[in-house]
């Protein structure tokens, strides 16, 4: 099995932080907890 190192602040990072979300929010963007999530965009990526 492979280990991967330091890579906790490259998956971490805002860039890929939205970027997941923008790619998991597709087809949901009318629902309501995708909507209410985010409302608070920024503060939801930075919590996380």
């Amino acid at each position: 099995m492979k280990t991967y190192r330091h890579l906790y602040p490259q998956v971490c990072a805002f860039d890929n932080l939205y970027a997941a979300y923008r790619a998991a929010r597709k087809g949901k963007r009318g629902r309501v907890p995708a909507a209410s999530f985010g409302f608070d965009l920024d503060g939801n990526l930075i919590r996380f």
